[in-house]
C-alpha cells in the first residue's frame, strides 16, 4: 500500500471523477486526508462529489490559478492528493474572514482536542481570496494554537487573472470569506516548512507615507504618488509599470527575511493596491528576480537537511510566481525541482502565501512531511 496517491485528470467532468476514484481506489483502502485543488468554474461540482464517494474522509480543498503534481500541470481539471497512513487529522472553519474572525477562534481550539498530540504537527489553511482578511486571520490561529507547537502553512485561494472570486471547500461544503483548516499529525515523522523567494531586494529604498491598511492600498511613497516612485525609480512609464506589475513586488526586510507583498492594482489617483498590508512609515525595497537556479538549489538542500526521509509535500505558490514561471519557461523546472525531491507533491497557486503568523505574496511554501 502506498502512503500517498497522487492524481490530476482534465476532460469532461464524469471522466475526471471516475479516473480519480479508480486511482485512489487501486490502494485497496479508504484516504484518512484528501487535499484537492481545482479550476473554479467546476469546483463546487467536485467538492460535493468527492465527498459523496469518501465521506469519512476529511477533505480539503481550494481554487487554484494551476495544478501542478508528481503527474504534471493542467489550467484545468482536478487535482488530488489522497493520504493513507501515519497520519491522524482533524478539521475546521473559519468564516466572518473580513469582518470578525476570531468568534470563530474555539473551531480550532476543538480541533486541536482531537489529536492525540501536537507534536510533529502542521496546519494546514486555506482562505478565500479578496476579503482582505489573511491577517486577522492569522492573528485568529496564533490564538487557537498557542502553546500547541502546531506550525502553521496555508494559502489564499486561485483563480485566472480578472477572476476576481475564489473559492475554499470542506467535507462536500464550498465556502466564500472563509478559511478552512486541517491539523495533521504526522505519526511518521517530522514536518517542516520551508520558504523561499524568487526576488531579491535592489537598493531602492521606499517609505509609505499615506496608506489604507484595511484596503492593503498605497497612495503615497515619500510623499508622491505611489506608481510615479515605482515607476521613476525602475527607469519605467506608469503604463510599462501596468503591465509588468508582476515583476515588480516590494519587500520588507527583517534581519536575513525578505516579506513580499505583490502587486494587484494601480489606481487611476496613482495609489497602489497590494495583496498584503503595508503600514504607515514602512520601508520596503523594490524588488527584482533572482537566479532561478539558486532559489531552487536553496529549496532542495534545505529540505534535505531538515529532514532525513522526505516523503511527500503540499506547495503553495502566488499565482503571480506561477505567470512569471510560465513566462519564462520555467514552471516545468520547479515542479521538476519537487518531483526530484519528494515522492508525492500536489500544488495550489493562489493569491498569497501564509507562514505562522504571516502573510506573503510571490513566495514559495513547501509543507514536507517526513
Amino acid at each position: 500500500m502506498e502512503r500517498t496517491i497522487i492524481s490530476l485528470f482534465e476532460g469532461d467532468l464524469e471522466g475526471i471523477l471516475a479516473k480519480t476514484f479508480e486511482r485512489i481506489d487501486s490502494n485497496g483502502t479508504s484516504p484518512k486526508a484528501i487535499i484537492y485543488f481545482a479550476d473554479f468554474e467546476n469546483f463546487e461540482f467536485y467538492t460535493e462529489e468527492l465527498y459523496k464517494k469518501y465521506p469519512d474522509c476529511s477533505i480539503i480543498g481550494s481554487t487554484t490559478y494551476v495544478n501542478f503534481t508528481t503527474c504534471g500541470s493542467s489550467h484545468q481539471g482536478l487535482s488530488v492528493m489522497a493520504i493513507f497512513d501515519g497520519i491522524e487529522c482533524a478539521t475546521g472553519e473559519i468564516h466572518d474572514i473580513s469582518t470578525y474572525p476570531m468568534r470563530h477562534v474555539d473551531n480550532i481550539k476543538k480541533a486541536v482536542s482531537e489529536l492525540s498530540s501536537t507534536e510533529n504537527a502542521c496546519c494546514l489553511e486555506f482562505t478565500s481570496a479578496f476579503s482582505n482578511g489573511e491577517e486577522i486571520v492569522l492573528d485568529t490561529f496564533e490564538q487557537g494554537l498557542k502553546e500547541t507547537g502546531i506550525t502553521l502553512a496555508g494559502g489564499s485561494s486561485g483563480a485566472n487573472p480578472g477572476l476576481f472570486m475564489t473559492k475554499v471547500g470542506l467535507n462536500g461544503k464550498v465556502f466564500n470569506n472563509t478559511c478552512v483548516f486541517i491539523l495533521i499529525h504526522n505519526l511518521n515523522g517530522k514536518v517542516f516548512i520551508h520558504r523561499g523567494n524568487l526576488f531579491k531586494p535592489t537598493n531602492v529604498i521606499l517609505t509609505s507615507t499615506d496608506v489604507d491598511c484595511e484596503q492593503r492600498i498605497v497612495y503615497e511613497y515619500d510623499n508622491e504618488p505611489a506608481a510615479d516612485v515605482v515607476a521613476k525609480n525602475l527607469g519605467l512609464s506608469l503604463e510599462q509599470l501596468k503591465k509588468d506589475m508582476l515583476f515588480h513586488p516590494v519587500g520588507r526586510i527583517k534581519g536575513k527575511e525578505l516579506f513580499v507583498a505583490g502587486n494587484s492594482r494601480i489606481n487611476p489617483d496613482g495609489s497602489i493596491v497590494y495583496l498584503s498590508r503595508i503600514y504607515n512609515q514602512t520601508k520596503v525595497n523594490l524588488l527584482e528576480m533572482a537566479n532561478f537556479d539558486s532559489a531552487m538549489l536553496e529549496l532542495s538542500t534545505t529540505i534535505r537537511s531538515r529532514l532525513g526521509h522526505p516523503s511527500f509535500a503540499i506547495a503553495i505558490q502566488c499565482n503571480s510566481n506561477s505567470m512569471i514561471l510560465e513566462k519564462k519557461r520555467l514552471f516545468d523546472l520547479y515542479t521538476k525541482t519537487l518531483k526530484d525531491n519528494f515522492t508525492n507533491f500536489v500544488g495550489l497557486s493562489g493569491y498569497g502565501e501564509q507562514i505562522n503568523n504571516v502573510h506573503l505574496n510571490q513566495t514559495f511554501v513547501t509543507v514536507v512531511f517526513e
